[in-house]
């Protein structure tokens, strides 16, 4: 099956998301209104447009981690019908020759996450 991809894009957040070129972009805007779908659709392009891309997604716990980024991030690949491998033991979703790193900042015991200080080539 094919699937236009641009045509699953809300257009309002094209010149500032999409087209923006910058290593990080803050997003705002008002509850319910596109943005954490938007950003989870960018980082999922860039494994499509580019090679070996190496993405972090991180949020403060691990909880909130998968209940968000990484379901918003599935369900935009399953939505574009684009083939992933998921390691749940390590949290690292694979898209073609890249690999995209979902972490936490702070541990279970409420503590700065130190693995996160050691990652390196993120793109």
């Amino acid at each position: 099956m094919n699937v236009r991809v641009i045509d699953t894009i809300n257009p309002s957040f094209i010149p500032d998301i999409f087209k923006n070129r910058n290593r990080a972009v803050a997003c705002l805007g008002g509850a319910a209104a596109g943005k954490s779908k938007a950003v989870a659709q960018k980082m999922m392009l860039r494994p499509l447009i580019y090679d070996h891309e190496r993405l972090l997604v991180a949020r403060k716990t691990l909880p909130a981690l998968k209940l968000t980024a990484l379901k918003m991030c599935i369900d935009t690949l399953n939505e574009w019908h684009v083939p992933y491998r998921f390691n749940a033991a390590d949290m690292v979703l694979k898209v073609k020759d890249s690999e995209v790193i979902f972490m936490s900042v702070v541990n279970t015991s409420g503590e700065p996450a130190e693995r996160i200080k050691s990652l390196t080539d993120i793109t």
